[in-house]
């Protein structure tokens, strides 16, 4: 599923609704804005799972948790007491107040790649079924696609779009999307 919004619409306020395409037992790969508190829950009640890379306000701090191996613990999180944007009070207390996630740190030896460090929170907290190394490659796969969407708008030429409403956002885009996969078919 995809969604677009005007310019004054946070990315959290789109995504929200997309939780119900999750399906029980799919993986949401996502970015560090995503590896948070109310992501995690939300992807968890819908009986899914989720790899992110740690929200920038959390801290890892590997010397807690139960220790899965080197730079791999599970954590308990406790519901935080701040109420998120666009929930209601009673919406943030219905999240459990207690969640159990895994932190995996992993050495990110490619060139080109600025980060050397990549701290991944994942809600897959079985270590044998799911070792650093497969969440790694797993968590390099969404970096893939973000250079995937680069490449469509460079080679689409839609660096910026020259409309101005949502309406036509949504047509400029699904325009751009028919193109691409027509010149992918041919």
């Amino acid at each position: 599923g995809w969604n677009t919004g005007d310019y004054w619409q946070s990315e959290m306020a789109l995504a929200s609704t997309l939780w119900q395409l999750l399906q029980p037992g799919e993986v949401l790969l996502a970015d560090r804005y995503y590896g948070c508190y109310r992501v995690l829950a939300l992807v968890q009640a819908r009986g899914a799972h989720a790899v992110c890379r740690l929200h920038a306000s959390r801290r890892a701090d590997f010397r807690r948790g139960q220790r899965l191996g080197p730079m791999d613990r599970l954590l308990t999180w406790s519901r935080p007491k701040e109420l998120p944007a666009g929930l209601s009070q009673e919406q943030w207390l219905a999240f459990p107040a207690t969640l159990t996630v895994r932190l995996v740190r992993v050495r990110v030896e490619e060139k080109g790649f600025r980060t050397r460090t990549v701290t991944l929170v994942t809600t897959l907290l079985d270590a044998q079924k799911y070792p650093p190394s497969a969440l790694a490659a797993l968590y390099r796969r969404r970096w893939q696609v973000e250079l995937t969407f680069r490449q469509i708008k460079i080679s689409l030429g839609m660096e910026h779009l020259a409309v101005r409403s949502p309406a036509m956002i949504q047509r400029a885009l699904a325009m751009h999307l028919l193109a691409y996969q027509l010149s992918r078919a041919l």
